[in-house]
């Protein structure tokens, strides 16, 4: 009689495996289902935003230290334009490049 427990409790082990692998494996692929996208913008900052946009998002954040214009710029060309600018968060620099 001493088998027939010690058997009992092995297919007891084995199915319990199976369905904890069998509930493991459903969150898994039920996590790769979600879309998990990107933000589209941050702290009011987007891609396609124009130089004054992106400016005065700059000046009403208090996160970047924008304070305006400079009066130098060195960046070879007329077409081109960068901001730079210090931030007091995370984020430590940050520049916005533009063509």
């Amino acid at each position: 009689m001493a088998v027939s427990i010690f058997a009992g409790k092995k297919r007891f082990r084995i199915v319990f495996l199976a369905a904890a692998l069998l509930c493991t494996s459903l969150l898994m692929a039920q996590e790769a289902e979600e879309e998990r996208t990107l933000p589209e913008s941050w702290q009011g900052i987007s891609l396609g935003m124009s130089v004054d946009e992106v400016k005065q998002a700059l000046l009403s954040n208090s996160l970047f230290g924008y304070r305006g214009e400079r009066d130098v710029s060195l960046l070879p060309g007329e077409e081109r334009i960068l901001i730079e600018t210090a931030g007091f968060s995370f984020v430590s620099r940050s520049w916005f490049q533009f063509y």
